[in-house]
C-alpha cells in the first residue's frame, strides 16, 4: 500500500476522535453531577481551576475560559491539553505514524514529504476556518447574553431603603452619592444540572446587582451584570448554600461580557486623576469608606472601580511561576510543585482599561486571598498598565484579612 494513503488514513483516524473520547485521553474529570450530561464542565487538564473547562458531546465542541482556547474536534483538544505537536497528537490517538516504504528513492521521498506538508497545511486551514466560525458564533452568543443581562438590570430595583442597602451598611460601609447599584428581592441561583439535565436551582432570594461597563469611543457601554446573593436573616453576610454535588456554591455570578470591563462605584466629577481599583465591591467600598471618614486628600479627583474579578485586573500571563509552597500529585503519583500564572502580561488578552487621565493608580489586593497568586496578579497588572506619567502603587490588606475585615468585625 502506498505510504501516502496510509498517512492520510492515519491522520483521518486521529481527526475522527470525538471530544468525548478526547476527554478520557486527556484525563478530564467533570464536576460531580455533570459526568453524564451532554454539557460537562470541570477543571482544565492544562491550567486547572474549578469549572473553567467544558465540553459539549452533542455539538462536539470544547472550550477553556482560563486558557482562552477551544475548538470543534478531539484532535485539537488533545494537542492543547497535552501540549503536543500535530503529529505527536496523532500518534497519541492513532498509534505510531506509518513508516516510509523500503527502497524509496530520494525523489520519491521528497515528493512524499511535500505531500505531507501540503496535507498538514490543509488541515491547518480547516482548523483556522473552524476557529473563525467558532469565534463568530461565540460573539453572537456573548451579545445575546449582554442583552439579556441588560434586560435584567433594567427590571431590577433601586437600592435606597432596600435589603441590599441593609446588607452593605451591615458590613460597615458608607454608600457614596449616585452609587449605581440595584437589587432584586427574589433572584434564582443556578448551579449544576438536575436529573433532567436542566440547570439546577440551589437558591432563590435577594441579590445585589452591579453593572459591568466597558469604555468605548462613545463612552461607557453596558457589557454585563455582577450578581451577589446575601442572607437577609444574617445582616452583612452572603448566602451559604451547597450545590447538587455537595460543594459550596459561590455567592457571586456574572452574566454577559466581563473581560475588559469594570464596575464603577465612585465617579470623579471630572476626568479622574486618581483611580483605586480592586476585585470586590465590598473591598473597594471599604477603601472609600475609610478614606471618606478621615476626609483624605486622596479623594480629590479620585474614582473607585472594581475589575469584577481578580484576573480581569491584569489579563492573562505569558509566564508561569512555581508556587513557593503548594504541591499536587500527578497521575503517576508523583508530587509536583504547582505553577501559577506569573507577572509578564499577555498584551493580546483583555483586561480593564485605565483612563488616560489617570496619573495615580492604586491596585488594591485582599490579604485573605492566596497571597502569592494575588501578588502575581498585582505585579502583572502594574506591568500591563505601566506608562510614562502614571504612578502605580499596589496596596495589600493585612495578612489573612480583606479591607472590609479591617473596618468592621462583622465582615464575612
Amino acid at each position: 500500500m502506498n505510504r501516502d494513503i496510509e498517512f492520510e488514513r492515519w491522520v483521518d483516524d486521529a481527526k475522527a476522535l470525538t471530544v468525548e473520547k478526547a476527554a478520557d485521553l486527556v484525563k478530564f474529570e467533570p464536576k460531580r453531577g455533570y459526568a453524564k450530561t451532554h454539557e460537562r464542565m470541570g477543571p482544565c487538564p492544562r491550567c486547572g481551576g474549578n469549572d473553567r473547562f467544558a465540553i459539549n458531546v452533542t455539538r462536539n465542541v470544547w472550550n477553556c475560559r482560563g486558557c482562552g482556547k477551544g475548538g470543534r474536534d478531539g484532535l485539537g483538544m488533545v494537542m492543547w491539553c497535552l501540549d503536543l505537536s500535530f503529529l505527536d497528537a496523532c500518534e497519541a490517538i492513532a498509534g505510531p505514524r506509518p513508516q516510509p516504504p523500503e527502497g524509496e528513492s530520494d525523489q520519491d521521498r521528497e515528493m512524499r514529504r511535500q505531500r505531507v506538508v501540503e496535507r498538514i497545511a490543509e488541515i491547518e486551514r480547516d482548523r483556522i476556518a473552524a476557529d473563525e466560525k467558532r469565534t463568530s458564533e461565540s460573539n453572537e452568543y456573548r451579545e445575546r447574553e449582554r442583552r439579556k443581562a441588560f434586560d435584567w438590570w433594567r427590571h431590577s430595583y433601586l437600592l435606597p431603603g432596600s435589603e441590599a442597602e441593609t446588607y452593605l451598611r451591615a458590613r460597615g460601609l458608607d454608600l457614596p452619592p449616585k452609587l449605581r447599584l440595584r437589587w432584586h428581592p427574589q433572584w434564582t441561583l443556578f448551579d449544576g444540572v438536575d436529573d433532567q439535565g436542566k440547570p439546577a436551582v440551589v437558591h432563590r432570594g435577594p441579590a445585589l446587582f452591579a453593572p459591568i461597563v466597558e469604555n468605548g469611543t462613545d463612552g461607557e457601554r453596558f457589557s454585563g451584570l455582577h450578581i451577589t446573593w446575601f442572607d437577609p436573616r444574617q445582616p452583612g453576610r452572603k448566602i451559604l448554600v451547597r450545590g447538587e454535588g455537595g460543594e459550596l456554591v459561590p455567592a457571586k455570578k456574572m452574566r454577559g461580557i466581563k473581560a475588559g470591563g469594570h464596575i464603577v462605584l465612585v465617579r470623579s466629577d471630572v476626568a479622574p486623576r486618581r483611580l483605586f481599583i480592586g476585585e470586590g465591591i465590598e473591598t473597594v467600598l471599604s477603601v472609600w469608606t475609610a478614606l471618606n471618614a478621615t476626609g483624605s486628600a486622596l479623594l480629590d479627583g479620585a474614582a473607585f472601580w472594581t475589575s469584577a474579578d481578580l484576573g480581569n485586573l491584569a489579563g492573562k500571563a505569558l509566564d508561569r511561576l512555581v508556587h513557593p509552597t503548594e504541591t499536587k500529585t500527578d497521575r503517576l503519583g508523583r508530587v509536583r510543585r504547582v505553577k501559577v500564572p506569573g507577572v509578564v502580561p499577555d498584551p493580546n488578552s483583555r483586561a480593564v482599561v485605565i483612563p488616560d487621565s489617570v496619573t495615580d493608580l492604586f491596585l488594591v489586593g485582599d490579604g485573605d486571598s492566596e497571597p502569592f497568586r494575588t501578588r502575581c496578579v498585582l505585579a502583572r497588572a502594574a506591568a500591563r498598565h505601566a506608562r510614562p506619567g502614571l504612578t502605580i502603587r499596589s496596596v495589600m490588606a493585612a495578612p489573612g484579612k480583606d479591607f472590609n475585615d479591617m473596618i468592621t468585625v462583622e465582615a464575612v
